[in-house]
């Protein structure tokens, strides 16, 4: 090693779940479920180059009414510089994969493990 410093341009202040709901009736049986779900970004610009981003999750049963999740987590990053959305999200999303894995481990179901996403592709879907 060098000794070099590095400034980061992006830094992660805070993470927070700021809302969920799950639903798990008690007629619910993970053997015949067909589990999609559904994800969301957004961002907020805030004071002193802190920003709010957001990634909303919702995951449910094709085939029953009986489970659903939806979680909204969100990470309060600081840049120095041009804001860059799309690593904020990507730095955010493991968060939002621990969390939701947790949750239903807990919940005495099978754990549920998002699979990576790509926010570069995401983000430009979305744009089109």
């Amino acid at each position: 090693m060098s000794g070099q410093v590095y400034d980061c341009v992006l830094e992660l202040n805070d993470v927070y779940v700021e809302n969920i709901n799950f639903i798990r009736n008690v007629s619910y049986s993970q053997k015949d479920a067909d589990l999609e779900f559904r994800i969301g970004a957004g961002t907020d610009e805030g004071e002193n180059e802190l920003y709010k981003v957001s990634i909303k999750v919702e995951i449910y049963d094709t085939k029953s009414s009986d489970f659903k999740i939806s979680a909204v987590v969100v990470g309060i990053f600081k840049s120095k510089g041009e804001f860059l959305q799309k690593n904020a999200m990507a730095i955010l999303f493991p968060y939002v994969r621990s969390f939701l894995t947790t949750l239903t481990a807990q919940s005495g179901i099978k754990p549920i493990i998002l699979p990576p996403i790509n926010f570069n592709a995401l983000l430009e879907a979305s744009d089109n």
